[in-house]
């Protein structure tokens, strides 16, 4: 069978853990029928720009299958392939699968273009019900596999035949190409899978245009997991179903992508939060195994850290059934992480040092997912972010529009950086910064372009790395008539005797006239994954207002840890 699955779940220590979560929620919900999903609530986005209604039935419909797929591929008792096939019947009988956040003009648009948007949510449904008919084909009512093969053609694989739909360069192109291929592939649909393999390839191919050769993900562990997972599954079924003859694993850059989980982690399941990014995210093992099986540079991570049951809130069944069906007993789980890693085109610097790890990027404010944060860093030290990115706010509406850059985690004013004559960093390609120098002493970064200031000539940021001390100096060339710099911390700080105390770090500043404290509440995206997070989180912005009136002058700043 593809991807080494079978009707029933391999019996190990590791699958028998995973199943104990999955029981106690699968015998709860299994007293109650599924909800159906209201015209309310899926009208909710558009009126209040709340996505968080809807999308909890819609994921409820999804946690169901899972669970009761994997009660029916565990246990010999035929309620739970009872519960699996009232769970499809409920998916199918759903009005649309895509998501009212991504469907614009509901009112306007044609009931058609509703039920057959090919979007992330309906291309993961493809995915898992064509998946679950894969492996249950031998269990499931002939009625329940005709509904599933009615509903994926014409909702899915028909529509894209149709449309020939294309997709941004970022997930989408992955996630939604792996959702309609694997539908053509689990169906045995020879003749379509020979219509659409090359706009599916194309698609691929753009996903991958995404990143950089040096396999950086611009927009965070998440998304790259997310986006790079559902390539490999996709390529993974390409190359078993054409017996080798399609093979999309092939190019360099695929190798790179491989090695960033395993860099862009600074311990346990504490990661990079730049971008639209979460603090800590746990893993599918299945995925990481499957990588670390595959590319010669990837280490197995700590099991300690891997998805369980309700971890990530999605349920998705891609990725959850991999973890048992792909977990690997015998691989070696990961050494040390390695002191220093660079993403020379991202112009991300990860440094680990004893006592602290340190992470800064340069790159430019046009990137996928994008915040304006040229030149932002973050500290973590002691089981804190010391210095901060905010990462992630819940999504509303306006958020990937015209209100994105009124949020403090996408703005400039939510990230370590320097304002400017009381202006914040602009928005655009253009807006960039070039790396001058780096090695495990030093970051040096041009961040002059990052700003639109008419008489800054130039901003040198230079961070340097000592084994209890980071030392910010940012170098200004230019009459300006006011410059401050700028620190975020969700840790509570404290000012006496012209120091900043954030727990035990102090910090310094040699042209400081001033230095003030305020706060803002924001509400970090807790609706995807969990996260060491509050519902509601205060950011602390720290302002050094500079004293000088020079056309040239230089600020330092020390961390002391």
């Amino acid at each position: 069978m593809y991807g080494n699955f079978a009707s029933q779940i391999p019996r190990n220590p590791h699958n028998e853990q995973q199943m104990k979560y999955i029981e106690l929620y699968a015998k709860e919900a299994f007293k109650e029928p599924a909800h159906s999903l209201s015209y309310s609530e899926f009208c909710d986005f558009e009126k209040t720009g709340s996505r968080v209604e809807y999308e909890r039935e819609y994921t409820e419909h999804r946690k169901r299958l899972a669970a009761f797929w994997a009660m029916a591929a565990w246990y010999d008792d035929e309620k739970w392939l009872i519960a699996v096939e009232d769970s499809i019947w409920s998916i199918c009988d759903e009005f649309t699968w895509s998501v009212p956040a991504h469907i614009k003009n509901q009112q306007k648009t044609d009931i058609f273009d509703i039920v057959t948007n090919l979007d992330l949510f309906s291309c993961e449904t493809a995915f898992t019900l064509s998946e679950l008919y894969y492996i249950f084909s031998d269990r499931l009512s002939p009625l329940i596999k005709k509904r599933i093969r009615h509903e994926l053609f014409k909702r899915v694989i028909n529509p894209f035949i149709e449309k020939r739909t294309k997709w941004a360069a970022n997930n989408w192109s992955a996630a939604c190409s792996a959702g309609i291929i694997a539908s053509v592939i689990y169906m045995d649909a020879k003749e379509e899978f020979d219509k659409i393999i090359g706009d599916i390839t194309d698609s691929m191919n753009t996903f991958l245009s995404s990143y950089n050769d040096d396999g950086c993900c611009l927009e965070g562990v998440l998304y790259h997991a997310y986006g790079f997972g559902h390539y490999c599954y996709a390529a993974q079924l390409i190359y078993e179903y054409t017996k080798g003859k399609i093979n999309l694993f092939c190019k360099d850059k695929i190798k790179k992508m491989a090695e960033f989980m395993q860099k862009a982690y600074i311990e346990k399941n504490v990661c990079i939060p730049f971008s639209d990014a979460p603090h800590n995210y746990n893993y599918n093992i299945g995925f990481m195994h499957f990588l670390a099986e595959n590319f010669e540079n990837v280490e197995a991570p700590d099991i300690d850290y891997e998805v369980v049951f309700g971890d990530d809130i999605r349920y998705r069944f891609c990725d959850f059934i991999r973890n048992f069906f792909w977990y690997n007993d015998k691989l070696p789980e990961k050494g040390t992480n390695s002191r220093l890693d660079y993403f020379d085109k991202a112009q991300w610097y990860i440094y680990r040092g004893k006592n602290y790890c340190f992470a800064a990027k340069g790159g430019n404010n046009a990137e996928p997912h994008n915040h304006n944060d040229i030149g932002n860093f973050a500290i973590y030290s002691e089981g804190n972010y010391i210095i901060d990115d905010l990462g992630w706010c819940e999504y509303y509406n306006g958020y990937f529009g015209e209100k994105r850059y009124e949020n403090i985690c996408a703005s400039s004013r939510g990230h370590s950086v320097p304002v400017i004559n009381g202006e914040y960093q602009c928005t655009g390609k253009n807006h960039c910064a070039k790396v001058v120098c780096w090695n495990d002493k030093e970051f040096i970064l041009d961040l002059t372009e990052a700003y639109d200031i008419a008489n800054l000539r130039q901003l040198l940021r230079k961070f340097s790395l000592d084994e209890n001390c980071i030392k910010l100096t940012d170098i200004v060339c230019g009459k300006v008539t006011g410059f401050s710099e700028k620190l975020i911390t969700r840790v509570k700080p404290a000012i006496k005797d012209n120091i900043v105390y954030i727990g035990k770090t102090e910090i310094s500043c040699d042209m400081c006239k001033n230095i003030t404290i305020s706060y803002e509440n924001f509400n970090p995206r807790l609706s995807i994954c969990k996260m060491d997070m509050k519902p509601v989180e205060t950011a602390y912005l720290i302002n050094f207002e500079i004293d000088s009136d020079k056309e040239e002058f230089e600020v330092n700043i020390v961390i002391k840890l």
